[in-house]
C-alpha cells in the first residue's frame, strides 16, 4: 500500500515537472523578448562639428584683426589693399569746409561766416589759445565699430562669417561611408566676445542613424583664448587720444602694456599695428591692424615775416601724425607770395600773404 502511495506522488512530481516546463517553452517563444539596444557612439561627430567650428571661429578672428574691424564692406568705409587684403581706416582726417585754404573745421553756422579766419584748425583761435590745452575730436574720426553695437559690430561681424563659411569646412560624406545617416536641421550662431576670450556657439540639430540605432546632437560650442576685449578697449583708447590730443604721439604710446605693443608703418597714409603677445592664434601672437589716414599739421601763430625769397616761419608747428614739416613757398602775383606749410606725405596748408 506505502509502495503504491509513492508511485502516486512520483508521478504527480514528474507531471508537474512536465507541467512548469511546458509553461517555461510557451512563455519562451510566444512573449516577445525585450532587447538591449546600446546606444549609437556619436563621438567622433561630435569632434568633428566641434572642431569646424572652433576653426572657423579662430579664421574670423584673424580676418576681423587684419582688415581693421571689417570682416566686408561697408558703404561709406575707405580702405587701402596691403598685399591682398584690405585694410580699413580706423582714423580718418577731420571734415574740412575748404582744404585750398586755411582751414575751416567743421563747425558751420549758416548765418555766419562759412570760412573762418586762419588759423581755425586744428581748432577755432589755435593760434592764439594755450596749445596744451584739448579740443576733443577736431583732430580726426575713428571708424574702429564697437564690440556689440549695431549691425557693423565685431560680434556682429564675427558671427556672419562663421555662418557663411563654416560649411565650406562641414563634410560629412566621410561618415555615410562610414553607415552613419545623417539629417541636418537649421544652424543659428551665438558669439560672445569677453575681455580674455571668444565663446562662439552653435546650435545645429543632427539626427543620425546607423542599422537600427539612433542619436541626436544639437548644442556645439568652442572658446578661442584671445582677450579680444581687452584689446579693443586698448585700440579704442588709442584712436581716441590720437583724435583728441594733436600732441599725442602714436609711435610711443606704449612699449608694453600688459603685452600689447604699437608699430606704425609711415607711408602717404599709416599702417598702425597692436600685438598682444597674450593671445595666440595658430601659434602666434594675434594682431589688429588699421589705416591711419594723413591729417593736416597745424600751424601755431602762422607766418612772421617773409624776407624776399626767404621764408621765415613760427616754428610751433604740429603734426597728428608725427610726420616731418616741410616748409616751401611757390610764386604768386605781383604783390602777394603763395606759401605752403605741409608734412613730408603731401598734406599741406596754402595761404596768399602780402609780398
Amino acid at each position: 500500500m506505502i509502495n503504491k502511495k509513492r508511485g502516486q506522488i512520483t508521478l504527480f512530481i514528474i507531471i508537474g515537472i512536465l507541467v512548469v516546463a511546458t509553461a517555461g517553452i510557451i512563455y519562451y517563444v510566444l512573449v516577445p523578448k525585450k532587447i538591449e539596444v546600446k546606444e549609437l557612439d556619436v563621438t567622433a561627430i561630435r569632434e568633428y562639428v566641434t572642431s569646424c567650428l572652433d576653426s572657423t571661429a579662430k579664421n574670423a578672428l584673424v580676418v576681423i584683426g587684419m582688415k581693421g574691424g571689417y570682416v566686408e564692406h561697408f558703404e561709406g568705409l575707405d580702405y587701402v589693399t596691403i598685399g591682398e587684403t584690405d585694410v580699413y581706416y580706423g582714423i580718418t582726417k577731420p571734415y574740412l569746409i575748404d582744404e585750398t585754404t586755411w582751414y575751416a573745421i567743421q563747425q558751420y553756422v549758416p548765418d555766419d561766416n562759412p570760412f573762418p579766419m586762419p588759423p581755425d584748425y586744428p581748432w577755432i583761435g589755435f593760434s592764439s589759445s594755450d596749445v596744451g590745452e584739448l579740443r576733443p575730436g577736431l583732430f580726426g574720426k575713428t571708424k574702429l565699430p564697437s564690440i556689440s553695437y549695431g549691425d557693423r559690430s565685431i560680434q556682429t561681424q564675427l558671427k556672419s562669417y562663421i555662418v557663411q563659411n563654416l560649411d565650406q569646412c562641414l563634410d560629412f560624406s566621410v561618415f555615410g561611408e562610414q553607415g552613419f545617416e545623417i539629417e541636418k536641421g537649421q544652424k543659428e550662431v551665438k558669439v560672445l566676445i569677453g575681455l580674455d576670450s571668444v565663446v562662439t556657439t552653435l546650435t545645429y540639430p543632427l539626427k543620425i542613424s546607423k542599422f537600427e540605432q539612433k542619436a541626436s546632437l544639437e548644442q556645439f560650442s568652442t572658446t578661442v583664448n584671445v582677450r579680444f576685449g581687452r584689446i579693443h578697449t586698448f585700440i579704442r583708447n588709442l584712436i581716441l587720444n590720437d583724435v583728441s590730443n594733436i600732441m599725442f604721439d602714436i609711435d610711443n604710446a606704449t612699449n608694453d602694456y600688459d603685452g600689447m605693443t604699437v608699430s606704425v608703418e609711415h607711408n602717404s597714409n599709416d599702417l598702425i599695428i597692436v600685438m598682444d603677445s597674450k593671445s595666440s592664434l595658430y601659434g602666434k601672437p594675434y594682431l589688429f591692424r588699421f589705416m591711419r589716414e594723413n591729417r593736416f599739421p597745424a600751424l601755431d601763430g602762422g607766418i612772421t615775416s617773409c624776407n624776399g625769397l626767404v621764408l621765415k616761419l613760427n616754428q610751433n608747428y604740429f603734426d597728428p601724425d608725427e610726420d616731418t614739416i616741410i616748409e616751401c613757398m611757390t610764386g604768386g602775383t605781383e604783390d602777394e607770395w603763395k606759401v605752403k606749410i605741409c608734412d613730408n606725405e603731401g598734406q599741406g596748408l596754402c595761404d596768399w600773404i602780402p609780398k
